[in-house]
């Protein structure tokens, strides 16, 4: 084994930052990436395609979500018993992590599969739409249990500082999809069904290849042996402290992407909602390096919380608010300019054409919301490292559904805007919860 992982937490908290962001940054703009390619083949299919996958979306982001919630979870434990140099439940952590993710994965497979019907007759979409979602989300969430691991695995591996592993892995696996998109959907003439069985097979393939890392190259600092296992739960409640709530906060995004659908839907039907997904895929291309900062700053956080160096603390969450600024103005200054172009990549067909002026006009009104991100999000992110994860999930809470919603309602519809007062109204709503949130974090930062 090697500590070399763990040596980088012992760092500036600045340059820790900086050097795990890379690694992550790089993954994110791979997925990203992939997700406007597979959207820009999907686009070919239909608008009816597109509204159908914008539907499955926000479910499928919830299974991602909860692998990712529990990954935060044991990214925070992992690291706090790392700053107290205590492996032996650093290691225990990892384990019991993983039980957690097959039972929790078994369950949400189960209850997927039995609602997607009830879910998808929520939403105004045409019965063509809704057969595309069926067709789409069927085969996806059979694969449940691989999302959930993934996403896992990556918070587990970020404990101990390892953040190229999970880029490697997944990073394979985004850009294999992207090649067999066209080939399940147009070559074998499978259609939405073979974009759906491209995401399952290569998702495999990138939990394969951090299984190899884990088991068998095992050559990372944790140790995944379930030879002298035991359930500890001390550690299990400590995970799912910041766990649940990490999860319940992307469960609480998907919802809040689920209402939004209903309001947009409620307004502009298929058309409005083939707008909403198509530039909602953009938009997260400008949270992207945000996002990148504050899931480096989790376990350099914990480790100084475990240490109890709390002047270390405050300087992590000061450089990575003025970072994440400056990358938030830069993105946005740059999908402004050019909306246009990547607006195209999504109305490029005769049928979806006339999404393209709508699209623009909705990322130049979005995206205005980002720079605010910069020190929104930061602050979300203080409280998962502090281990404080019901403070971070009511952030959540207040700036995706209670402040958005209460604007997209106030715009969209008592002032009948239509969707361009939903666009107004998401940017009004985020915009002042990121500034509150901001508030906050400084004043917990305050009293520690």
């Amino acid at each position: 084994m090697t500590n070399n992982n763990v040596n980088v937490l012992d760092g500036k908290p600045g340059k820790v930052i900086k050097n795990l962001a890379i690694p992550i940054f790089i993954y994110l703009l791979i997925s990203n990436s992939y997700n406007i390619i597979d959207g820009m083949w999907i686009t070919g299919i239909g608008k009816a395609a597109i509204a159908g996958v914008g539907t499955i979306m926000p479910l499928y982001s919830a299974v991602t979500g909860i692998g990712s919630g529990i990954g935060t979870g044991a990214t925070s434990t992992i690291s706090y018993f790392i700053g107290l140099n205590d492996k032996k439940n650093a290691d225990n952590t990892a384990v019991n992590s993983l039980i957690l993710m097959l039972i929790i994965s078994i369950i949400i497979t189960i209850i997927l599969l039995l609602s997607l019907r009830y879910y998808l007759s929520t939403f105004n979409i045409d019965e063509n739409a809704f057969n595309q979602s069926m067709m789409y989300g069927i085969p996806l969430f059979l694969n449940s249990v691989t999302f959930i691991f993934v996403g896992g695995i990556t918070g587990i591996l970020r404990g101990e500082g390892e953040t190229k592993k999970p880029m490697i892995a997944s990073s394979i696996g985004l850009i294999l999809d992207a090649i067999l998109d066209p080939f399940f959907i147009y070559t074998l003439g499978m259609g939405i069904t073979g974009a759906a069985i491209s995401t399952v097979l290569t998702s495999i393939i990138s939990l394969l290849i951090l299984f190899y890392w884990m088991f068998i190259k095992k050559d990372t600092y944790l140790n995944f042996s379930f030879k002298s296992f035991k359930l500890n739960i001390p550690i299990i409640k400590r995970i799912l402290n910041v766990g649940i709530p990490a999860s319940i906060e992307l469960l609480a995004m998907t919802l809040a992407t689920t209402g939004y659908l209903w309001f947009v839907s409620a307004i502009g039907g298929n058309y409005g909602t083939a707008i909403f997904t198509a530039g909602n895929k953009l938009y997260y291309l400008g949270m992207m390096p945000i996002s990148a900062i504050c899931m480096a700053m989790v376990p350099v956080i914990g480790n100084a919380f475990g240490e109890h160096d709390y002047d270390k603390i405050k300087e992590s969450f000061n450089y990575a608010c003025k970072i994440a600024v400056i990358l938030g103005i830069f993105t946005t200054l740059c999908i402004f300019i050019f909306a246009e172009p990547l607006s195209f990549t999504f109305a490029y067909t005769v049928e979806t054409s006339d999404l393209l002026d709508a699209l623009v006009e909705f990322l130049r009104i979005s995206i205005l919301a980002i720079p605010f991100l910069g020190i929104g999000l930061p602050s979300t992110f203080l409280y998962q490292g502090l281990s404080k994860g019901f403070q971070s999930l009511v952030w959540t809470l207040f700036r995706e559904v209670i402040s958005s919603i209460f604007f997209i309602y106030l715009f969209g519809f008592y002032f009948s805007l239509g969707l361009i007062g939903i666009w107004i109204g998401l940017l009004v709503g985020r915009t002042i919860a990121n500034i509150l949130n901001f508030i906050f974090a400084k004043y917990t930062l305050s009293h520690l």
